[in-house]
Formats: structure tokens, sequence, C-alpha cells
């Protein structure tokens, strides 16, 4: 599938053929680092297919803890992490952020990698292709909130500082909040 997309600020575009088989979620130390999140997903494409439209990527080579050292592209002007690819000139393949393709919602994760520095307190996640939560299922936990089949937990963003809320489901479609 062709897709695009670019930085917060619009900067940096780019376009690619991905396979959105290869979207992948990862949960290691440096990707936690490097995101600020608790993991960072992305879709690896070949190189050969990947192109900025418009832009120059600011680069920075980080080393791993294997000592393979890894190139991140990213906004100059935004600070939106773009890509990271291999060091060097040989053909390969670029972790393109999800985050930042106009079709993200096409991008549905098939893997998890790297589990074992997964943050322990987090969910496990749960994905069915088509269909997706709702920020509101995330946030507000409310009644009217469509999510697909199966139980999700999530912790109420909005009311994290006062009490601890949790999103059980109550029916295939439908959801609410009880406290714990």
């Amino acid at each position: 599938m062709k897709i695009d997309g670019g930085c917060h600020c619009g900067y940096i575009t780019y376009e690619v053929e991905a396979d959105l088989e290869r979207t992948t979620i990862c949960h290691c130390t440096d990707c936690q680092r490097l995101s600020g999140s608790a993991f960072r997903v992305v879709v690896r494409v070949p190189g050969d297919t990947f192109k900025i439209t418009a832009g120059e990527p600011t680069i920075y080579v980080k080393t791993a803890e294997s000592g393979a050292r890894r190139v991140q592209g990213f906004c100059p002007r935004c600070g939106t992490p773009i890509y990271s690819t291999a060091e060097g000139d040989e053909p390969k393949f670029f972790s393109v952020r999800v985050g930042t393709v106009r079709q993200r919602a096409a991008l549905v994760p098939q893997v998890q990698i790297s589990l074992t520095t997964r943050l322990a307190d987090r969910p496990r996640l749960h994905s069915q292709a088509g269909k997706a939560v709702s920020y509101g299922a995330l946030i507000g936990c409310t009644e009217s909130v469509q999510k697909p089949a199966g139980l999700l937990r999530c912790i109420s963003l909005r009311q994290a500082a006062q009490e601890a809320s949790m999103c059980l489901e109550i029916s295939p479609h439908r959801a609410r909040c009880i406290n714990e």
C-alpha cells in the first residue's frame, strides 16, 4: 500500500510503499526513551521505496546496548521522529513512525517485540482489524463508547489524579467505568 506522511509542523513529508503486515510495537528501552512513551509503533518499509518529498531531517545516530548503530531521522523544526534505519549505504529498511503516517488507521500492529522490557503495569494490547477503541474510551470510559468485542482495560487519564477508573466491557459494543 502506498502511504505518505510527515512531521507535525509540515516541514518534512515523505511517501513510501508499505506492507501493512509489517506494523510492529517495540517495547525496548531505546524506543521508550526516544519516543517518550511506553512503546513505539513502526512499520518497516524497504529503503528503495522511502522518499523524502519535502524538507531535510536532522540525523541522530544512537548506539544500542548490542553495539548496533541506528540512524534516527527527525524534524529539525518541531522534533517529530520520522524514521530509523541502519547506518551506512547498503540496502536497508526504514522503520517509519506510524504516528507520522497519514493513513495510520490502516496500520494495525501485528507483532510486539522486546517484551522483556515492556512496562509491567501496562495492560497487554489487543487489536482487531477494522475496529478501533475511541479516544473517549481511553479518557472517559463513558456509557456511549463504541469498542470492539473483548475485555479492554484502561486507566482514565482525566481522573487518574483523583481515582483509578477501569473500563470493563458490559456488552460487545458498550463500555462503562467502575472505580476499583
